[in-house]
């Protein structure tokens, strides 16, 4: 992202120890940001993720791929996501 935080999503279900289920978002150190890291089971692949704004200004991104489920909640391939701390 543009400031430098990592966007990863795949396979697993534990970073460093850490329970994540598919999707994470890192600081520039590759330690999870904790702000960042409250969303439920994911299940399927990330091919793009875009920086955005939602309607109301504040800091979202565009997660365009493969999957059906993101916070535990179905879902079809495309989401907007807002990042709030």
């Amino acid at each position: 992202m543009d400031d430098g935080l990592i966007v990863v999503a795949g396979d697993f279900v534990r970073y460093n120890n850490i329970a994540r289920n598919g999707f994470m978002i890192l600081n520039p150190t590759g330690e999870l940001n904790a702000a960042y890291n409250t969303s439920g089971y994911f299940s399927g692949y990330v091919n793009k993720a875009v920086e955005t704004r939602t309607e109301d200004g504040k800091r979202a991104l565009l997660i365009m791929g493969s999957f059906s489920r993101f916070n535990n909640e179905q879902v079809h391939n495309l989401i907007r996501i807002k990042l709030e701390q």
